[in-house]
């Protein structure tokens, strides 16, 4: 899917939700070590805030990790 643009239009598309609602700003994390999708949200005008949050390492929707030094980098971006 990747070729397809779908990532491109669904961001589009939450940008727009949000936009519509009065919203300024959209606000993701990140896995870490998911050095390619946050250089993907970078060319799309998201830049780190330095804020992270740790993983949930407790909670079995985000599957079993296979490493322990798991967090998230907080991306922003203003929308208006």
């Amino acid at each position: 899917m990747q070729n397809r643009q779908m990532g491109r239009t669904l961001l589009a598309a939450a940008e727009a939700y949000a936009r519509e609602r009065g919203g300024t700003r959209i606000r993701k994390t990140v896995l870490h070590v998911r050095e390619g999708l946050i250089a993907w949200y970078g060319r799309r005008g998201y830049t780190k805030t330095g804020e992270t949050e740790p993983f949930p390492y407790e909670d079995e929707r985000f599957g079993k990790p296979l490493r322990d030094d798991l967090h998230f980098v907080m991306l922003e971006r203003e929308i208006v």
